[in-house]
């Protein structure tokens, strides 16, 4: 009888454990005018069974939204041209990351603007992993010293190189 609980157990426990499949979808808004141009693509995160990550999805969809009302408007301070989009990455440490990047161009100027950031979640639980979710306070003030240096001009180094751990 305890086998055969046991066995069950084991069997309970791989059913409930293990990393979440985290997929990634899109959502895109395109339209060309003869006042401006756009093409947004934004990340959808499924599958993190997580309400931080919901709640940036609809975030994501509304900032997007919020930038093409004002655009199609033509108001102060918004682009003529814009593309905005993404890229996912499967990483081998059980982190799914996301790379957004913009690029506008505002009405009467010569040169554009870009923007990027990132978005990462922990496959284990499906959690948005922070800065400080993998640096410790050494790494952070090692990474800190190394980019303090480079800016100074007093660094060979090409890459960094910072420790880290999973709280």
């Amino acid at each position: 009888m305890k086998k055969i609980f046991f066995s069950m157990l084991v069997v309970l426990f791989a059913a409930c454990g293990g990393a979440k499949d985290i997929t990634v979808d899109k959502l895109s808004f395109e339209k060309k005018s003869d006042a401006f141009s756009y093409n947004i693509t934004v990340p959808q995160i499924k599958d993190s069974g997580n309400k931080n990550v919901e709640e940036l999805n609809e975030e994501l969809a509304s900032d997007a939204k919020a930038l093409i009302d004002s655009i199609e408007k033509g108001e102060e301070d918004t682009p003529e041209f814009y593309e905005e989009g993404f890229e996912t990455f499967k990483n081998s440490f059980e982190v799914t990351s996301i790379l957004m990047g913009s690029y506008g161009i505002s009405k009467g100027d010569a040169h554009g603007y870009g923007a990027s950031q990132s978005i990462n979640i922990r496959n284990k639980d499906g959690r948005i992993i922070t800065f400080d979710d993998v640096f410790t306070k050494e790494g952070e003030a090692y990474l800190n010293e190394q980019v303090k240096a480079a800016v100074q001009g007093n660094s060979d180094r090409v890459v960094f190189t910072c420790s880290f751990k999973w709280r």
